[in-house]
C-alpha cells in the first residue's frame, strides 16, 4: 500500500506540471465627495496617462444609480498588469485595484495611481 501511495504521490507532483504564477495585487479605498460623473471621467484620464489603453473601458453603474459613479479599467499596452478604479458616489467612496504578475512593475504603477488625484 505504502509504494502504491508513493507513485501515486510522484505522479502528482512530477516536473512535468506547470507551474502556477500567482499576481500581486494591491487595494486601497478613499473617501469621495465629487459626482460620480467628476470621478469617473478623472479615473478614466489618470488610466490613460498611465499607460492602461489597451482593453480600456469605462461603464456606468445601471439604473437609478447610474449617475452615482461605475468603474474605469484597462491594461498595459506591453505588460501584464490591470488597473481597475470604482467611483461610487452614494457611498462616497472611489476604490484604487492593481494587479500583475511582475510585483515592483504592479507596485510602481499602484504607487502612481495612488498618488493622483479623480
Amino acid at each position: 500500500m505504502r509504494f502504491l501511495l508513493f507513485f501515486l504521490s510522484l505522479g502528482l507532483f512530477s516536473a512535468g506540471q506547470a507551474a502556477m504564477a500567482r499576481p500581486w495585487l494591491y487595494v486601497s479605498t478613499f473617501a469621495y465627495g465629487g459626482t460620480g460623473e467628476e470621478c469617473l471621467d478623472n479615473a478614466a484620464d489618470a488610466l490613460r496617462e498611465e499607460g492602461f489603453t489597451r482593453d480600456f473601458v469605462a461603464r456606468r453603474f445601471k439604473g437609478k444609480s447610474r449617475n452615482a459613479g461605475g468603474h474605469v479599467d484597462g491594461k498595459l499596452r506591453n505588460y501584464p498588469v490591470v488597473a481597475k478604479i470604482e467611483c461610487d458616489q452614494s457611498l462616497g467612496v472611489t476604490g484604487l485595484a492593481v494587479t500583475g504578475i511582475d510585483n515592483k512593475l504592479t507596485y510602481e504603477k499602484y504607487s502612481v495611481l495612488y498618488d493622483k488625484s479623480w
